[in-house]
């Protein structure tokens, strides 16, 4: 559906609408490659964040909610939770290692 209305909009006068579209197409490729568990990087410049790695915990319509670790001792590691929209975010993989089995400290 989205070629047909990419080859709708070659007209030049509608280029800000074939341009919308091509970035909620890529938005709906991010989107669902995500799940709990998916490794996900911050693209958004201006975010305060950016360029940081985080680890998806639960998946929303309005992006995700992630976490990075952060050591707090030689035997604590918290996790920093951050909430990210759709537009802050791209895929970049996914973790080797079941966190569930593991307990962490929320940093505070």
């Amino acid at each position: 559906m989205i070629k047909f209305f990419r080859n709708f909009f070659r007209n030049p006068h509608l280029e800000a609408a074939r341009q919308s579209l091509d970035k909620i197409e890529e938005t709906l490729k991010t989107i669902t490659k995500v799940s709990k568990g998916t490794i996900v990087q911050i693209t958004n410049p201006n975010h305060h964040w950016f360029p940081v790695l985080l680890i998806v915990d639960e998946v929303q319509p309005w992006g995700v909610i992630a976490y990075c670790f952060m050591p707090q001792t030689r035997d604590t590691v918290s996790r920093a939770p951050i909430r990210l929209s759709n537009d802050d975010f791209k895929w970049a993989g996914q973790t080797v290692v079941d966190l569930d089995k593991y307990e962490f400290v929320k940093a505070n």
